[in-house]
């Protein structure tokens, strides 16, 4: 498992991962709010994860599931990425990231070249045949997506902030480069 680590919806701080700081994961429609005093960089908010919550405010009719299953819906729900393309009307992606039966199998990574296409998936992009797109839009069949929002206060509203953005310098001092999915 990796380390985990966001800018806050309220103040765009970072949170340091073993500082002692007061952070809030929050949840829409004025639900419950989960404290940390001590963020230790692996997604747990006192004992609520943050992927397993991600899942369950989007797709409540898993709530009761297995955690861990909860915990790779919610990883999806926040990283995972599908790619479309706009002539044929299909989806393409990796199942890992995205275990939906519409989405077609793709073949290596971003710069491996398609069969069928003969070029690549960032080739593919730049040259506007494909979009690549959250996996979420599929998941949730076009329901509203509730992002990950995190506060330095603790009578912050869901519902005025922005979603949580990611650290580059995962709770730390050195930058991280994330892998696309």
């Amino acid at each position: 498992m990796g380390l985990f680590s966001w800018l806050t919806s309220d103040t765009k701080e970072q949170i340091k991962i073993g500082e002692d700081k007061d952070i809030y994961l929050l949840s829409p429609g004025g639900g419950k709010s989960y404290h940390e005093d001590n963020y230790g960089g692996r997604g747990l908010f006192g004992t609520r994860d943050v992927y397993v919550h991600l899942c369950e405010i989007n797709m409540p009719q898993l709530i009761g599931g297995i955690a861990e299953l909860n915990r790779d819906v919610g990883l999806i729900l926040a990283y995972g990425k599908v790619y479309y393309d706009k002539r044929t009307d299909k989806y393409y992606g990796h199942k890992e990231t995205c275990p939906l039966e519409e989405v077609l199998p793709m073949e290596g990574d971003l710069n491996t070249k398609q069969s069928g296409y003969g070029k690549t998936p960032n080739e593919l992009i730049s040259e506007g045949v494909w979009d690549r797109m959250p996996t979420y839009i599929l998941l949730l069949d076009g329901s509203e997506y509730f992002p990950i929002k995190i506060a330095c206060t603790p009578d912050a509203v869901y519902e005025d902030l922005e979603e949580a953005e990611d650290d580059g310098y995962q709770g730390g001092d050195c930058q991280w480069v994330p892998q696309c999915l």
